[in-house]
């Protein structure tokens, strides 16, 4: 059976919050889902994590060698299935209603191609920081394409995509700028394809 939303998260050497990260994912609200965990080449012991997890949602991806960020996340976007893709970091919490919340959206509002949402940012111990971030978000699309001329307008492990907006234009992403800005490019690279929204929320823990 095609899932209606497919997460996508890479791993490299991330054993420290990895667990956190899958479980936030797997205790959803929301359950028509495949989350597609790519271990990029790791040396600690995120396989053995990942592994342990016995639930037939996850799909595990492993890279023989350490390919990048960019480069696993595109690999991801080609395996991807359903209607929607969504991120995930693996030292992130999302949540648990963030995917019924955003494909509630997305369903609703039929022209928004990415749909991301507001985060709580969070320290090594989970402690909040930056409180006052969440003011700062853009919520509508004229608002967050007129901020993309100057920096990104979503929280990049809080989007959700449309999947056939991704496959239908080839569009992926890039290794721009040392290969730390992948995200600001695909954002760009759709602006013109599809409007943007900011669900105005907290649901995810972003450290």
């Amino acid at each position: 059976m095609t899932p209606e939303v497919t997460v996508i998260m890479s791993v490299y050497n991330g054993e420290k919050y990895l667990r956190e990260a899958i479980e936030s994912i797997l205790n959803q609200t929301f359950n028509n889902f495949k989350y597609l965990i790519i271990n990029d080449g790791s040396t600690d012991s995120s396989q053995e994590i990942i592994l342990s997890y016995d639930d037939p949602r996850i799909v595990f991806v492993e890279n023989e060698e350490n390919i990048g960020l960019t480069n696993s996340l595109n690999k991801g976007l080609e395996i991807a299935e359903g209607k929607y893709i969504a991120r995930m970091d693996a030292d992130d919490i999302s949540l648990p209603n963030r995917l019924k919340e955003q494909v509630n959206f997305m369903n609703k509002n039929l022209d928004v191609g990415i749909c991301g949402t507001m985060a709580q940012f969070i320290d090594s111990k989970g402690k909040v920081l930056r409180s006052g971030y969440n003011e700062k978000v853009m919520r509508k699309d004229e608002d967050m394409k007129a901020q993309l001329l100057f920096r990104p307008c979503f929280l990049h492990p809080t989007v959700m995509y449309r999947s056939q907006l991704i496959k239908s234009n080839g569009t992926m992403y890039a290794e721009i700028h040392g290969g730390y800005a992948q995200d600001y490019h695909l954002w760009y690279e759709l602006s013109y394809l599809c409007e943007f929204a900011n669900i105005p929320r907290v649901l995810l823990k972003y450290r």
